[in-house]
């Protein structure tokens, strides 16, 4: 039955309130240990039992019954619950494969008393089920936006995510959260990202220690320097560091966009930060000279956009990271050079849906080759090839460090240039820190970072 737990809680549905559809998932788990259906003495004792209200209880029971999905019989006080075969055809309008990990820590957390006594609040109870639905094997949530939360749950606002986000954070439930992004020139819309805590007692069996957090820190001693912390290379970790590290290039560049666009590009401690910024990105063979500085921050000043701004340059820096592990993990651990990246960089991954349909705008004549339609790109097979070769050739581009203004494909070579130095640094300080002559190459292959404050952690598995 939990797979029918698991499947509600993926369902979207015209739910009347959080409070109705969390007793639905309490009733299928709890009916689940009965062979006969659910028999109690009173509605008072099953409402206190599943931990909801009496009248959410009452609620629940006419919207299943109006939806042809339970047969409810009373005789006296004794009632008598059982779920019609169309509940069970209900429950399977998503898919229900899911990792059996996932459905035993649901199963435990819907059995566990500690659960129960969280909050009087079911609406929070609702929210970390639904979490535990759409996590994977290692406690991480992807793609669940607020919009997606309100058709899951039934209703949701961003004051009811912000306050029952905080709960979870308190009782320990949810390690780590990262907000969604708006579109951009990169990566586009970004839909928010949580890390659950595998190891709370109330989810936690005896399998949880292989997929649990192991936290790790930079040695205190050393400012803005990533010293080699003792990271235990055959599980999951995760590193924690303030977020202006020395390691975060990609954030680094989008601090540098900020002061460029602020104050002269020649002051003396822009140029500082650009000095050390093009030291830690270019080979030594691509170091600059005076002239070529200049125009170094003119091309980041020129594509800043990209860049700009705190969440931004973050969601780069995670983008970033990520590619990073996937280089080093698939290679034997090997740096890759400037152009094994920019080659193998996909386009639509890295560039948003928005700034792909301006530029094939540029590229068209929507009289002769057709208007460009709202349907995904891909679906649009003329301006798909037209822009795909074009990008792919724009993007492996020489890029000329002059002060003229750059043209839309200079522009994009400027910035997967910028991308793929940020990446290969990555790798380089990755390796640094996680490669060690007693542990030998490490087992991580995935990474996904979160920024609280001032710390980033970076989660490796």
């Amino acid at each position: 039955m939990i797979d029918k737990v698991v499947s509600l809680l993926r369902l979207k549905g015209e739910y009347l309130t959080p409070e109705i559809k969390f007793f639905i998932v309490a009733l299928c788990h709890y009916s689940a240990r009965k062979e006969k259906g659910v028999i109690v003495d009173t509605e008072k004792v099953l409402a206190n039992d599943l931990g909801v209200s009496l009248s959410t209880m009452k609620q629940g029971i006419r919207y299943l019954e109006a939806q042809d999905f339970l047969l409810c019989d009373k005789e006296e006080a004794i009632v008598k619950l059982e779920f019609t075969d169309n509940f069970f055809t209900y429950t399977t309008k998503v898919s229900s494969k899911f990792e059996e990990v996932v459905g035993q820590r649901i199963d435990n957390l819907l059995s566990s008393e500690l659960f129960k006594s969280l909050s009087k609040r079911v609406a929070v109870k609702l929210f970390l089920l639904t979490l535990l639905a759409h996590s994977d094997e290692y406690g991480i949530v992807r793609n669940l936006s607020i919009k997606d939360l309100h058709e899951l749950m039934g209703r949701f606002s961003k004051d009811r995510h912000r306050s029952q986000l905080n709960l979870l954070n308190k009782t320990g439930y949810i390690i780590e959260y990262s907000p969604g992004m708006s579109g951009g020139i990169l990566l586009g819309k970004q839909k928010s990202e949580y890390l659950l805590n595998l190891r709370h007692t109330a989810i936690s069996d005896e399998n949880s220690s292989q997929y649990g957090v192991k936290e790790v820190e930079f040695d205190k001693t050393t400012t803005n320097e990533p010293s080699k912390p003792k990271v235990e290379v055959t599980q999951s970790s995760v590193i924690k560091t303030k977020a202006d590290d020395k390691l975060y290039a990609a954030i680094r560049l989008s601090h540098l966009v900020r002061d460029i666009q602020r104050k002269d590009i020649l002051a003396a401690n822009i140029k500082s930060k650009v000095d050390k910024l093009q030291q830690d990105l270019l080979p030594e063979e691509l170091q600059l000279d005076e002239s070529q500085i200049t125009n170094y921050y003119r091309v980041i000043d020129d594509v800043g956009g990209a860049f700009e701004g705190e969440i931004r340059g973050f969601q780069i820096q995670r983008y970033v990271s990520m590619l990073a592990l996937k280089y080093l993990s698939s290679s034997q651990w090997k740096v890759p050079s400037i152009e094994q990246v920019r080659n193998s960089l996909i386009f639509d991954e890295l560039f948003s849906d928005k700034f792909l349909r301006t530029t094939i705008l540029e590229l068209i004549d929507q009289e002769k080759d057709g208007k460009l339609k709202p349907l995904p790109i891909t679906e649009q097979p003329k301006h798909y090839k037209k822009l795909k070769s074009y990008m792919n050739d724009a993007m492996v581009q020489s890029v000329e460090l002059q002060s003229s203004a750059p043209s839309l494909s200079k522009q994009i070579a400027a910035i997967t240039w910028l991308v793929s130095l940020c990446v290969i640094y990555t790798a380089k300080t990755f390796k640094e820190i996680l490669v060690n002559d007693e542990d030998g190459i490490p087992s991580q292959k995935n990474l996904v970072a979160f920024k609280k404050g001032e710390y980033i952690s970076l989660y490796f598995f």
